[in-house]
């Protein structure tokens, strides 16, 4: 089995194929950790090894395909956490002053004769 030398990435996009080559990696570096051959993991995705090799080679592949391999590496969760959160971001007002005002809590009520 190859290993991938350890280099510095980063993630600097410029182009959207930037950003599949960037997936495409950590495909084939989590694949390569789990231990599986390309023809296992397209196994467990349920993909055509030749599509798998194609992404790892060309980057090129649907975000159905990542989904599936991401989800069969067991990686799924790492995406979906950044996802949700974009999301979160996504869905805040741009001026902060349009959030909802919040209810005041009442006051406490001391009861009669207690010491302070």
């Amino acid at each position: 089995m190859h290993i991938m030398k350890r280099q510095n990435y980063t993630l600097q996009l410029v182009q959207p194929k930037e950003l599949t080559a960037s997936i495409a990696l950590w495909i084939r570096a989590a694949r390569q950790r789990a231990g599986y051959t390309q023809a296992m993991l397209a196994s467990r995705a349920g993909v055509p090894t030749s599509t798998l090799s194609r992404l790892e080679r060309k980057s090129a592949g649907s975000l159905e395909l990542l989904a599936k391999l991401l989800f069969a590496l067991g990686e799924i969760d790492s995406l979906n956490d950044l996802i949700q959160e974009r999301i979160r971001i996504a869905l805040l007002p741009t001026d902060l002053a349009q959030l909802p005002k919040t209810r005041k809590m009442p006051r406490r009520i001391h009861p009669k004769g207690k010491d302070q």
